[in-house]
């Protein structure tokens, strides 16, 4: 998004500086510039539903589903400007090579309103999916070109719409690097600071109906892997058992690597059996993972399993720390019966 808008701003410079002159080729150039810049528009708001979507459910799949309206608006406005060519619909380019835009110019800023309307729509339909530090910065995102382009149908001549987009991109930009601060660079995964910050969080909630459950993994035997097999295999089976981790939790949970190879997984529900029904699919899921495994070793894990009870615990943090205590148990039951 930031390379096109990069290329709006150039094309915009040129069309300015070429718009008037005379010189060989300055026609063909105005031409060129004015085709791309008039077809690229709705490409933008393509883009920011890509981004949307995969943020949201991080599936490639899903994003073709969704793309046949969007292209369709933007094989329709590449109609409208092929059609300016020799009409005056959405740009015109006089006998002088004179730029001005067509009496139903709006129409390239309508394409790109369904796309952003449609995005915004996506977002509030997925709003269980999406984290609550995640969702404003998703939709703030649409509000400035949105108001830009309504100035633009209403006064001709005032045309804010990239600097907008600037501004729509660097919120989008300030949003980005507030997650990488939250995120592990291996597996991608919520990581230590984040963690702390949602258990904070957890502890300040005034929602008394809602049910907090964790659970702490630890990869059995994980310093032997590394050290019979190398860093680069240990690495490998982080990455494989956070993607186990993810696949095995609701959109709503939370997944954190919080150091080593020990994770983390925050369960907020309705539902108390919630934890269990998790701790199957962990199980299922890693069963299936080892039937396959590329490796000679069987991939195994520790778990610390509870549900929240604050007549039980003194506060939240003090749970997760009981959660801790429990897996380390589960890892002493592992190591006595491996060595069996």
């Amino acid at each position: 998004m930031i390379g096109l808008n990069v290329v709006f701003l150039a094309l915009d410079s040129i069309i300015v500086l070429i718009s008037g002159e005379q010189f060989e080729g300055a026609k063909l150039t105005l031409i060129l510039s004015v085709g791309i810049y008039y077809a690229l528009a709705p490409v933008f708001a393509l883009f920011w539903l890509y981004y949307v979507d995969m943020t949201i459910f991080q599936s490639k799949d899903k994003l073709i589903k969704i793309s046949f309206f969007p292209c369709l608006i933007i094989l329709i406005n590449f109609g409208f400007v092929i059609a300016s060519y020799t009409n005056d619909l959405v740009f015109n380019i006089s006998d002088q090579n004179v730029f001005s835009r067509g009496s139903h110019h709006y129409l390239v800023i309508l394409t790109s309103v369904l796309i952003l309307v449609m995005t915004t729509i996506r977002i509030f339909k997925y709003k269980e999916h999406i984290r609550k530090k995640d969702f404003m910065p998703l939709l703030l995102f649409a509000i400035p070109p949105l108001a830009s382009g309504i100035i633009l149908i209403l006064f001709n001549e005032v045309n804010l719409v990239w600097n907008s987009l600037i501004i729509s991109q660097l919120l989008i930009y300030i949003y980005i690097q507030s997650k990488i601060t939250s995120t592990d660079f291996l597996t991608g995964l919520f990581n230590r600071r984040e963690y702390e910050m949602t258990v904070k969080d957890l502890s300040m909630t005034k929602n008394k109906s809602l049910i907090i459950s964790g659970i702490m993994v630890d990869i059995n035997d994980f310093k032997s892997i590394n050290d019979e097999f190398g860093h680069r295999v240990g690495d490998e089976v982080l990455i494989v058992v956070a993607k186990l981790l993810k696949s095995a939790v609701r959109k709503q949970d939370y997944v954190f690597r919080i150091g080593g190879d020990e994770f983390v997984v925050i369960i907020n529900s309705d539902d108390k059996s919630a934890v269990n029904q998790v701790t199957n699919r962990i199980e299922e899921i890693l069963n299936q993972y080892n039937q396959s495994s590329p490796y000679s070793f069987k991939l195994s894990l520790s778990l610390g399993i509870g549900v929240y009870d604050d007549k039980k615990y003194v506060d939240i943090p003090s749970f997760f720390e009981h959660l801790d205590l429990m897996m380390y148990d589960d890892k002493k039951y592992f190591k006595k019966h491996s060595e069996v």
